[in-house]
């Protein structure tokens, strides 16, 4: 089952892509890592592209689905899938102030099961706040201030590839549209 909504993910139609994606949630709920770990490595790069998609169900539904398959991040392939986290990780903390409450939300549920992968010292208090959970503009920066603190405090290796990455989504037009006020 699996694969087969694997197979489907690119589907020319936005409304087969849709209720893939939202198939993909369910089923890797329950999936077994066997049935899993074929598409753990590719299944991320499918979904990135997704998460760049101008219709709003779908990218929510691409970043749930990506927080769905984070629950499989452990065992032998840990390290690959961490760099796929890594890659997305800059692009869902931004997306966690857009304009769309289905991705907000969607996001938030991404990064929790994410940040425990991380081993980052920290960083699952960050998720935590208040700050986090709100839609407020001024809790969103209050956020970012202590995420930013947080990462280069304890992942100082990475802070270079993180602004690469936020430049790069940032001067996407992606972005420029589905932000709110940024």
């Amino acid at each position: 089952m699996v694969q087969a909504l694997c197979r489907h993910v690119s589907d020319d139609s936005p409304t087969v892509r849709r209720l893939c994606l939202r198939g993909f949630v369910q089923v890797l709920e329950s999936s077994s890592r066997e049935a899993v770990e074929p598409v753990l490595l590719n299944l991320p790069i499918r979904l990135q592209n997704l998460q760049e998609c101008m219709n709003e169900k779908i990218r929510a539904n691409a970043y749930a689905a990506f927080g769905a398959l984070s629950t499989y991040g452990t065992g032998p392939q840990r390290d690959s899938f961490l760099e796929q986290a890594h890659a997305a990780f800059p692009r869902i903390v931004l997306h966690l102030h857009e304009d769309d409450l289905s991705v907000r939300q969607a996001c938030r549920n991404t990064l929790k099961p994410i940040a425990p992968l991380m081993e980052i010292d920290g960083i699952t208090v960050v998720f935590n706040t208040h700050w986090f959970s709100s839609d407020h503009r001024g809790d969103y920066e209050d956020f970012l201030r202590e995420l930013a603190r947080q990462l280069t405090q304890n992942l100082n290796a990475r802070v270079d590839r993180y602004m690469a990455s936020i430049i790069q989504i940032l001067d996407a037009e992606i972005c420029k549209k589905p932000m709110l006020n940024m």
